[in-house]
């Protein structure tokens, strides 16, 4: 017992024998071995040959060990690499279906680009055409103002009459050309002030009344009493009643009509019902074709009618109007059948509880 302590197989060399001793075994006080005695060559035999057993049987399981993790490791990096295949293809699809959406909004951006290069050709050509006409015209009346001044009255006035509508013309012409390089610039100014519309349209209509007189077209003007006050430019709301009832009146024939109407409504914006203030041009004019209604309001766009002849104008009226109308919060939309005239109606944002006292 004091001389076997270790709990493997022990081992002792004496001479040519040898003990081996086995697995020790405590009973009751006393630990027991299982001892065998033999050659110390054929222990030596034994103990090389386990050895090699177990260094064998130890290589199996850790290549085994190896192997599986190896085989477990190549799933693994197989799926990760099938994942990543699979990824960067819905990437690459996803970067082609971005570049092709690019490439047709560069092309559709190209082909506005070269329609808005031809329409500013055709603005300039119509430009430099329609500043000439109203120049010759002042010119060419001048002219015969001064060599012919000893004529009648009747021709002087004539005379002076016709220079006097081809200034305003060009004057128009000029501040509709200054207007729209304001409204491109983003520099125009609105001086915005409490006013009565009715005030305002009962103003223009007067205006108008004596050029729709000249060309026999009655000018109706129908308002909701007490309409509420807006918050309006004065000035820029004048643009905007003058232009649409100048065009009522040049594409309306003899014996026509131009009517204005303007009542109160409420439209639902962001969830909530809100006040505005609704007007409706409306003439028994030659009316606008389907497929120009959606472009009218464009610059320099104009709609050539063969069966009529008026004035040409800038072609930059309308897209005036609406800038000012949509500083004003309001919208403006047109509604035309070809031949049965044509309505212009807009809304401008109302004053809440700010009505107009009208007489």
């Amino acid at each position: 017992k004091d001389r076997f302590h270790l709990p493997l197989d022990y081992y002792h060399k004496g001479g040519e024998r040898s003990l081996v001793g086995y697995s020790p075994v405590r009973i009751d006080d006393k630990q027991w071995y299982i001892g065998s005695e033999m050659p110390f060559d054929e222990i030596s035999d034994i103990m090389v040959k386990s050895n090699k057993i177990r260094v064998f049987l130890f290589a199996i399981i850790l290549i085994s060990f190896i192997g599986v993790l190896i085989y477990f490791y190549k799933l693994y990096v197989d799926r990760q690499r099938a994942e990543l295949k699979a990824k960067m293809a819905e990437d690459l699809f996803k970067l082609y279906k971005q570049l092709e959406k690019k490439s047709n909004e560069l092309e559709t951006a190209n082909r506005s680009l070269e329609e808005i290069d031809k329409r500013k050709t055709d603005f300039l050509n119509m430009v430099a055409h329609d500043l000439r006409t109203p120049l010759t015209s002042i010119r060419s009346y001048s002219d015969l103002l001064l060599r012919y001044g000893g004529r009648s009255d009747k021709n002087r006035e004539e005379y002076a009459d016709i220079i006097k509508k081809e200034s305003v013309r060009l004057s128009k012409l000029i501040d509709d050309f200054l207007d729209i390089s304001k409204i491109e610039e983003g520099i125009v100014d609105y001086n915005y002030q409490k006013l009565d519309i009715k005030e305002v349209l009962d103003h223009f209509v007067k205006l108008f009344q004596g050029e729709g007189k000249a060309h026999n077209i009655k000018i109706n003007c129908e308002t909701q009493e007490n309409l509420p006050y807006v918050l309006g430019d004065k000035e820029r709301l004048g643009q905007v009643f003058s232009n649409l009832l100048s065009n009522a009146i040049k594409f309306t024939p003899p014996e026509g009509s131009v009517n204005i109407k303007a009542s109160c409504v409420e439209i639902n914006k962001n969830s909530s019902e809100e006040q505005y203030i609704k007007v409706s041009v409306s003439d028994t004019g030659v009316g606008i074709p389907k497929e120009s209604l959606s472009t009218i309001f464009e610059k320099f766009v104009q709609v050539n009618r063969k069966d009529i002849k008026a004035t040409r104008g800038s072609g930059l009226g309308l897209t005036i109007v609406k800038d000012i109308i949509q500083h004003h919060g309001g919208n403006i939309a047109a509604e035309s059948e070809n031949g049965e005239g044509t309505t212009f109606t807009f809304t401008i944002k109302a004053l809440i509880n700010e009505p107009a006292i009208n007489d």
